[in-house]
């Protein structure tokens, strides 16, 4: 499993509290620190070096912690940044067909360094209209298209595909038949059958695949079903990856 080196990065526009021995940034970090422990499976490791900036707008990248923490991606030594948007979201509201992020408006100017307007309303709310689905064990965001939130390619899927081209290969050789592959590989000759089928995709369907892009729901199951695979790479297109737009 590759190692994936997390910098957890934590900011606060101003300087209140920052005195006390538990601050903002101390509650900022511990929640960071545990959301990077709970991708541990995926080899996930938060860096002991602190990027903290206390007392400094968002509105500007001058800031000491983001600096060296930007010097360090730029040198290799950090995979992913963690961070919480803590002052500016308020609260968050979950619906039956969407979420609604509900923002401090006096945050997101601090934010911006922009002036706040007098007659501005003191929230601001952003609609997304997603709904969260079961694969296997896994739970996922999906938005209305059928975008998935995160880009994490099934392993199922990529182990399939990759024996697909390999028994395709392998076929085109002549070296063997079907019957033959079945018996080396311990498995049925009807499952090699709908293995192969996999090595017909559509290139943007194998793209989205790899990429964990494919529209949710896809899984091993769905693919190698009866009739699953249309050999019209436009209607694997429709059926395979999300709506565009």
């Amino acid at each position: 499993m590759k190692a994936v080196r997390c910098a957890i990065y934590t900011r606060k526009s101003s300087d209140e509290g920052l005195e006390q021995s538990f601050n903002s940034l101390d509650a900022q970090r511990e929640a960071c620190a545990a959301y990077v422990l709970s991708q541990a499976s995926e080899g996930w490791s938060a860096s002991p070096e602190r990027y903290d900036d206390g007392g400094i707008s968002g509105g500007t990248l001058e800031r000491p912690g983001l600096q060296r923490l930007l010097a360090d991606v730029a040198a290799g030594r950090i995979d992913i940044i963690v961070g919480l948007l803590r002052q500016l979201v308020s609260s968050v509201q979950i619906e039956r067909d969407g979420i609604v992020v509900n923002c401090t408006t006096a945050e997101v100017a601090a934010a911006l360094d922009v002036a706040l307007a007098d007659d501005a309303d003191a929230t601001i709310s952003l609609y997304c209209a997603v709904r969260l689905t079961r694969t296997g064990r896994a739970m996922r965001l999906v938005h209305d298209g059928g975008a998935t939130c995160a880009d994490a390619p099934d392993r199922s899927l990529t182990r399939l595909l990759a024996a697909a081209h390999r028994y395709w290969r392998e076929l085109k050789a002549g070296d063997l038949d079907v019957a033959a592959l079945a018996a080396r590989e311990c498995v049925s000759p009807s499952w090699v059958t709908r293995v192969l089928r996999l090595a017909f995709l559509a290139p943007e369907v194998v793209d989205a695949i790899l990429s964990g892009r494919q529209r949710a729901g896809i899984d091993g199951l769905a693919l190698m079903g009866s009739g699953a695979i249309d050999p019209a790479w436009a209607a694997q297109r429709k059926t395979f990856m999300p709506d565009a737009g």
